[in-house]
């Protein structure tokens, strides 16, 4: 399968734009999942917590690979009391029947990106199980890709094309029926998709953040902003969320519910094309109005009045 190249490629800095992958799986031990990885991309490795993992210089560049469960992992990879660490091992080893481990990457070059497809064929070929192997294994593909531009008409234009093309892509990843259950990746509530897409919501950037909060105040959504957001500007953002997890970081962060890693039909690129379509119809504001209008024409014509501006339905503070 081809993937597909960013309609933009710099930032408006003129850098050349970066991506992080996550890929979340199960049925392999961390030694197991290690080796797998280590044979199909290379780089040398260590060990610097239970359940975690370092990978250097491999042909995609630096990994982490870790059981995807914070009570398993310390913060970071620094010393910790002994019966701290011991508690974390026994936790991370019970849980390693339903808890994935995930593997992450720095972020890359997008021309990088294909490579990323031997790590799922190595995983595959290990024995890794993805998200239909268990009605437990909530797993899930992440795209990190930084943001060509943090203009608020853009970061709208993002969020329009997501909304208009959710359903789409969501019904073609077949989604995991226990990752919706248990609240992750989430689609956005329909009160603001529909404000959204009111072309009279133009608004600033502290009242798009403002309005996003209010309605989704956690990270449980499949395009989470808040850590791009929170690089732009973070004071604004930590006042409105309290989470301390949540780092500055000027990515989208696109959540596919759904891993496919013991399937030898899928690959990467099916998540990857998704998400590049959401980017090309960001660029087309013209289809973006056409597309909104024939979602908010229907519910005119179903209620017998015009949709409601932005403020009545919630979406202003």
């Amino acid at each position: 399968m081809t993937f597909q190249t960013p309609p933009r490629t710099k930032t408006d800095t003129g850098d050349e734009r970066r991506v992080g992958l996550e890929l979340e799986f199960g049925g392999l031990s961390g030694d197991e999942a290690l080796n797998a990885i280590l044979n199909a991309v290379g780089g040398r490795s260590y060990q610097p917590a239970p359940h975690r993992y370092r990978i250097l210089d491999s042909r995609i560049g630096n990994l982490t690979l870790e059981l995807d469960t914070r009570l398993a992992q310390p913060k970071n990879d620094t010393d910790e009391p002994d019966i701290v660490s011991a508690a974390r091992t026994i936790i991370g080893s019970l849980a390693k029947t339903v808890v994935p481990f995930e593997v992450v990457t720095e972020p890359l070059p997008f021309q990088a990106i294909p490579i990323f497809d031997r790590i799922v064929e190595g995983l595959r070929d290990a024995g890794a199980k993805g998200s239909s192997a268990h009605p437990a294994y909530a797993f899930g593909l992440h795209f990190n890709p930084e943001a060509p531009s943090t203009e608020t008409s853009y970061l709208l234009s993002i969020l329009r094309a997501h909304v208009l093309l959710n359903d789409t892509v969501r019904a073609r990843s077949d989604g995991d029926l226990s990752r919706h259950l248990m609240g992750w990746a989430r689609p956005y509530p329909d009160e603001f998709a529909t404000g959204l897409l009111d072309a009279a919501y133009q608004p600033s950037f502290e009242k798009l953040v403002h309005d996003y909060v209010a309605f989704m105040p956690n990270r449980n959504y499949d395009l989470d902003m808040l850590p791009l957001f929170a690089s732009i500007d973070e004071d604004l953002v930590s006042d409105l969320v309290k989470d301390p997890l949540l780092r500055p970081r000027p990515t989208f962060h696109f959540r596919l519910p759904v891993s496919q890693v013991d399937d030898p039909d899928w690959s990467i690129a099916e998540g990857w094309n998704s998400w590049m379509a959401v980017e090309r119809l960001a660029e087309n504001l013209n289809a973006i109005e056409h597309l909104s209008d024939s979602v908010l024409i229907p519910q005119t014509r179903e209620n017998g009045r015009p949709p409601l501006p932005p403020e009545r339905i919630g979406i202003g503070i």
